[in-house]
């Protein structure tokens, strides 16, 4: 192959949301791998004992693909932790585990706790101590910019005060843990952009946490409810810039978006 380098990993660049393409490039030849690899591994999906994903990894066997390939942290800005309920049982032990391999990390920018499954997924009553603290030890990261939860009870006042944060999202089908007053000293986030899809009763949330966090918001999706868009233009009207809200017609969930 002629292409200049630059060229070609420029060109791979565009497949990182296409893992299948990168694996058949790189098992073509071995200098292909290696140059695929950075863009292979930029997103990774870690789950605890099942997966909606085709390529992602069981923690144990991850941790073996990083003993043998260390460089490949280095290369993840994109962390991605798929909580199945059917194996709630199950989920700790995995937990464990992922909780160890989290340090690993020391430039992600954004980390995803995703639940693929409607079934409520508790914060501190489902999930160990160890994996709760290593994803607390995460949002110290200067370079964390993301963060999605689809954890129900997930205590809010965690992000303050880790201002590099600035894109938040949630998704049902709980909702997180809306903090009490809080300290003098808190630093508010100032979000540039949140996303809350599919939660129940998000007014309290709205009413709360987010009216502090969203003077300087450009961007907001949202399922349409009159009430909270009337108090989010009253807040954030001067910065907003993208709106998309979801809302149900003839039984299916359409996205309206300006």
């Amino acid at each position: 192959m002629n292409l200049p380098f630059d060229i070609l990993d420029y060109i791979l660049s565009f497949l990182k949301p296409h893992p299948t393409s990168l694996i058949a490039f790189s098992n073509a030849h071995p200098v292909f791998s290696r140059i695929a690899e950075r863009h292979r591994f930029y997103s990774i999906i870690i789950h605890t004992g099942l997966s909606e994903f085709t390529h992602s990894f069981e923690p144990s066997s991850f941790i073996k693909l990083v003993s043998e390939t260390p460089q490949i942290v280095n290369y993840a800005r994109v962390l991605i932790i798929e909580f199945r309920d059917n194996l709630l049982d199950q989920m700790p032990l995995y937990l464990e585990v992922i909780a160890s391999i989290l340090p690993m990390f020391p430039l992600l920018e954004c980390i995803r706790l995703t639940n693929t499954h409607l079934y409520n997924i508790l914060w501190r009553e489902h999930l160990p101590q160890s994996f709760r603290t290593a994803i607390e030890n995460c949002l110290h990261l200067p370079t964390l910019r993301m963060i999605h939860v689809g954890i129900t009870n997930f205590p809010l006042s965690l992000l303050d005060n880790h201002l590099n944060i600035d894109c938040v999202s949630f998704s049902g089908p709980g909702r997180p843990q809306i903090p009490e007053a809080p300290h003098s000293n808190t630093r508010f986030l100032q979000l540039r952009s949140l996303e809350v899809t599919d939660v129940v009763n998000p007014l309290p949330f709205f009413n709360g946490w987010a009216k502090q966090h969203i003077v300087k918001l450009q961007s907001l999706k949202h399922d349409y409810n009159p009430i909270i868009l009337v108090q989010l233009f009253n807040i954030c009207s001067d910065t907003l810039i993208n709106l998309d809200l979801k809302f149900w017609y003839l039984h299916q969930k359409v996205s309206c978006s300006s």
